[in-house]
């Protein structure tokens, strides 16, 4: 299987170690069902696919799960000011876990899921532990969270000025 995990140097939710994407590219992409991947203490920027038109180039703006699946798991890290079609911010076929202070924040999609969609029976999604999502916009549904068809467990979470055209 593929696992990859990345923990930054810096415990300082202010002062963590920032990837920023390439021009016009996501920051990871999974597309298996064993990959895993753990993020902790980094801060993940402008990752921007919104001008792809084809599948699954468009979606997911910082993170891409894809149809085979695979795992994130994210502590303590900050996705922030991404964007796409879909999941300004992550998008998911697979399994998200986001724990330990982590913020997703300043993400857009233009069609559903600001700051995370996840979509399909066998996803998904649990938010836990102190984290927010917060200023994320959608040009449909879903400022902050869309899930369709999903497994879906927020607890302990801030959800707050998120904004969609429609519904959420």
């Amino acid at each position: 299987s593929n696992i990859l995990e990345i923990e930054g140097s810096n415990k300082d939710m202010n002062n963590l170690v920032t990837i920023t994407a390439a021009n016009g590219k996501r920051h990871f992409a999974i597309n298996e069902a064993n990959a895993k991947l753990t993020l902790r203490y980094v801060k993940l920027v402008g990752g921007d696919v919104s001008s792809y038109s084809d599948y699954p180039n468009k979606y997911g703006g910082s993170i891409l799960i894809w149809q085979y699946g695979g795992e994130l798991n994210l502590y303590s890290s900050i996705i922030d000011n991404n964007k796409a079609y879909r999941g300004g911010g992550i998008f998911s076929y697979g399994t998200v876990k986001i724990d330990g202070n982590s913020i997703i924040r300043n993400n857009e999609a233009s069609k559903y899921g600001g700051g995370i969609a996840i979509s399909g029976s066998l996803s998904y999604l649990r938010i836990d532990d102190n984290s927010t999502i917060i200023n994320n916009k959608a040009g449909e549904y879903g400022g902050g969270i869309y899930a369709s068809s999903s497994n879906l467990t927020v607890d302990n979470t801030k959800i707050n000025n998120n904004k969609a055209g429609e519904y959420g």
